[in-house]
């Protein structure tokens, strides 16, 4: 269900259309072995979480998400799953 979630979340972004197009199984090969965690969830699915937010809920989490180094338009699980795809499937 994670792996469902975060491979969602990426196809959502548009992270992976890329790929989608000529390669969708390998996607789903490295959707399946990718090694992740609530972290890597977390940071997929901030975006489409803060979008359902109220604008007060969604304003204090940007803020701290800024302050804690985190880049809302550039998750860094994006680039790990994409890294892993290359080098592992």
């Amino acid at each position: 269900m994670v792996r469902y979630a975060l491979l969602d979340a990426l196809i959502e972004r548009g992270v992976l259309d890329e790929y989608m197009k000529d390669e969708p199984l390998r996607v789903f090969a490295a959707a399946a072995s990718l090694p992740c965690n609530k972290e890597d969830l977390t940071e997929a699915l901030a975006q489409r979480l803060l979008h359902e937010a109220s604008p007060e809920v969604a304003e204090k989490a940007i803020a701290k998400m800024k302050e804690a180094g985190y880049d809302l338009n550039h998750p860094n699980v994006c680039k790990k799953f994409i890294e892993w795809m290359r080098d592992n499937c």
